[in-house]
């Protein structure tokens, strides 16, 4: 088994609200952190600095060589069901721009009709990550915390930190790569993440990498004995967008609380020409 040994990420804090309905405002917030986060993972994968070609080292960067600068997704849609979870869904457009210091991601609510207008933007960079929301009824932007419950999907337990697990392997203290594995006939690289973060309830994130396009087909996150939660694409959803492939739909199932979401993605654009201002939390809103 081999070892790649990676600096660890970090997440970031927080914010908060008032108002009568929060626990309602809360849900919504956490199903949206799981948008931004989500989409990342469907369409990109970490950047990593390496310096030796060895198997891991090959895999790592031919998941960066998969990572599209800029893109834009014109139709996000999500549902959640299970205990808790009454079929609630979400749809909006999705941007994201990634530089050396990181991946800056937008979401913009298009439904359901009282959501519209609602605005969200992740922000990463070397010292921590930041997600911002916008509320249009109040014309105001807040900070949010991209951990703990303000992190999750309503009834679903999937939340922010998690899918930075799968999509960053900064998150994780070691990177080992296992015995290859098939998804759906097809064959695969398996990578062993070890979270860095102290406070994560998974001992280790073991992930799937379709050897051919080397899109992430399924993460498994797991405690000390058994997957609690787990990722999966459709492999019959990966689709070509010039250079890059991703997948246009996938599922995430918590298997202690019997929940699940499904994502899928329309009107990909791994080309775009994106304003600057989408990704500045002074101006995202506008």
């Amino acid at each position: 088994m081999q070892r790649l040994v990676d600096p660890p990420g970090e997440l970031q804090r927080d914010a908060s609200a008032d108002a009568p309905r929060r626990p309602q405002r809360v849900a919504r917030v956490r199903l949206r952190a799981f948008a931004l986060a989500a989409v990342a993972v469907l369409t990109c994968t970490a950047a990593m600095e390496v310096t030796t070609q060895t198997p891991i080292v090959k895999t790592l960067e031919c998941m960066r060589a998969n990572t599209p600068r800029q893109l834009s997704v014109s139709e996000l849609h999500i549902e959640a069901e299970g205990a808790g979870v009454t079929n609630r869904t979400l749809t909006g457009a999705f941007y994201s721009r990634r530089d050396e210091r990181g991946l800056r991601a937008a979401l913009h609510i298009t439904a359901p009709a009282d959501l519209a207008g609602m605005r969200y933007l992740l922000v990463e960079d070397d010292a921590q990550d930041a997600l911002y929301l916008y509320l249009p009824a109040l014309g105001k932007v807040r900070r949010l915390s991209g951990v703990g419950p303000e992190s999750e999907i309503a009834g679903t337990t999937l939340n922010y930190a998690d899918l930075r697990l799968i999509s960053q392997a900064l998150a994780a203290s070691s990177i080992t790569m296992d015995a290859p594995a098939t998804v759906a006939g097809r064959p695969a690289h398996q990578l062993r993440f070890v979270p860095a973060v102290a406070d994560s309830p998974y001992r280790r994130v073991i992930a799937a990498v379709d050897k051919e396009s080397c899109a992430i087909l399924r993460a498994d996150f797991q405690n000390a004995d058994r997957t609690v939660k787990q990722y999966e694409v459709d492999p019959a959803s990966l689709i070509r967008a010039g250079a890059y492939t991703y997948a246009s739909r996938a599922t995430v199932v918590d298997s202690v609380r019997g929940t699940r979401a499904e994502l899928s993605l329309r009107g990909v654009n791994t080309s775009p020409k994106l304003a600057s201002r989408l990704f500045d939390p002074k101006t995202f809103q506008k």
